[in-house]
């Protein structure tokens, strides 16, 4: 029979399952987001202007006008 060991209360065996369930949501989320980036990314190898309307017409991210001329 095998020992269970505890750390602070819990399993060790169930807070590592825990632990990798958690880091594939983080792997899956980190993805989604590089894709995101991969398209401002290319968008912007065109010019600010030209990605920022590209984005903002054909893609249909909207960003506030004001914020975007004074940054």
């Amino acid at each position: 029979m095998a020992r269970q060991i505890r750390w602070h209360g819990c399993l060790i065996d169930i807070a590592i399952k825990e632990l990798e369930a958690e880091h594939g949501r983080l792997k899956k989320m980190y993805a989604e987001v590089q894709l995101q980036n991969d398209v401002i990314k290319e968008a912007m190898a065109t010019g600010f202007m030209l990605c920022f309307l590209y984005l903002r017409d054909v893609k249909g991210i909207g960003w506030n006008h004001k914020r975007v001329y004074r940054s």
